[in-house]
């Protein structure tokens, strides 16, 4: 540590969101922006909006913030955001800047104005751009008889036909690694996938590097838990899919009268859409508890932890429970979610088989040496995402990433 510090003392990086509400993807560049500041470097945070209330009740320390003036869905960078980013990581003698935000390219500007290093942070799956889309108009295809004509006749149709939409984005990806210093993504697969569908070459290929997700292991996780089953995440509609967990929870209720679903996430619109269902499929046993400020401290309580998301690039909820020796259930949507539940790590139900999943929650609920199966491998498994990992991993990186 000492010979790194002395490497990196001094030196500067970014990290730019669209918003900061302590979500997956900041919650991660969080956690390296505070391991680089052990090795002496200086970390700024930028993003349009922020809730900062959200860092200071999980007890964060707060990094300094960069305000972008604009706003909105696509909008990181438009021209007064990008004078922003350029002044500021001028005056501030910025060298490498994360970019973790899914706008198409660079603009040629941050290229041909600055000096320093520009890295695009995948933390999710590939072209999630173009799923984000197919799962909204098919999500809104559910909800009424209008967006469901829709789905069928235009949008399906337009959106999946000859796989013209997703082919689209592929090319539009071509374009954004070409414009970037380096890419990073959450696993092998991942880089694997990229290459081979993008059809990139030798050169191309060494810039796409992986980064995996990484947790500080919990010393003593407690492996009693209570007869909980647990979400913990966004409540958004297209990509979280928390209605899939609600609708398989109603499959199996009755039959686990000790064992409750507890929904933690906050999510406005969908999170009343959700609790009206809730409230249309009768479920007794089903409560919706808010943002969790001290998670650990609900891992310690649950366990099952529940996914039922159409994506996935990593889910490190995932990995979060099985540090602390709670079973994760997911579908198998992503070389991410593979990887993590991978050795019996975790149960991988075959993609949105929803008469699969309740059959295994059922067994799980209902089969304590079924269960302590799934924690024991977990907590074996849990090595492969330990601190020492992405010390290694960040050891090799940091040297490419800022060239030295």
């Amino acid at each position: 540590m000492e010979a790194s510090n002395k490497t990196y003392a001094g030196r500067r990086v970014a990290f730019l969101h669209h918003q900061l509400a302590l979500g997956g993807s900041e919650r991660v560049s969080y956690d390296a922006a505070c391991y680089l500041r052990g090795l002496g470097i200086e970390s700024y945070f930028m993003a349009a909006r922020s809730d900062e209330r959200m860092w200071t009740d999980a007890g964060l320390d707060a990094f300094p913030l960069i305000h972008l003036p604009e706003h909105g869905k696509n909008k990181c960078f438009v021209s007064p955001n990008v004078d922003v980013i350029i002044e500021s990581i001028q005056r501030l003698g910025i060298e490498l800047l994360f970019v973790a935000v899914p706008d198409i390219v660079l603009p040629t500007r941050i290229q041909t104005e600055t000096k320093f290093r520009v890295v695009f942070w995948l933390h999710s799956v590939p072209y999630f751009e173009a799923w984000t889309k197919i799962e909204s108009y098919r999500t809104q295809g559910e909800r009424s008889w209008y967006n469901r004509l829709m789905w069928h006749l235009v949008h399906r149709p337009r959106l999946l036909w000859g796989d013209s939409y997703l082919r689209k984005w592929q090319e539009r990806y071509r374009q954004k690694l070409a414009t970037y210093d380096a890419t990073l993504v959450l696993c092998e697969g991942f880089r694997t996938q990229m290459i081979r569908e993008l059809g990139l070459g030798a050169t191309e290929a060494e810039r796409i590097l992986v980064k995996t997700n990484c947790l500080d292991l919990e010393p003593e996780p407690r492996l009693e838990k209570r007869k909980q089953l647990i979400y913990m995440g966004r409540l958004s509609r297209s990509d979280k899919r928390v209605d899939r967990l609600l609708r398989i929870w109603a499959q199996v209720e009755r039959e686990l009268p000790e064992w409750e679903l507890a929904i933690y996430g906050r999510g406005d619109k969908e999170e009343r859409v959700l609790r009206r269902l809730a409230t249309e499929l009768g479920l007794e046993r089903c409560r919706f508890a808010g943002f969790a400020s001290e998670p650990r401290e609900v891992y310690r309580d649950a366990a099952v932890l529940c996914l039922t998301s159409s994506y996935e690039g990593w889910g490190l909820v995932l990995a979060e429970a099985q540090n602390q020796g709670v079973v994760p259930i997911a579908y198998d949507t992503s070389a991410g979610i593979r990887a993590v539940l991978a050795e019996g790590a975790g149960v991988l139900v075959p993609a949105y088989d929803s008469a699969r999943y309740a059959e295994e929650l059922r067994r799980l609920c209902l089969d304590a040496d079924y269960r302590r199966g799934y924690q024991e491998a977990g907590l074996r498994h849990r090595e492969r995402f330990g601190r020492a990992v992405g010390e290694r991993e960040w050891a090799e990186l940091l040297p490419r990433l800022f060239c030295d």
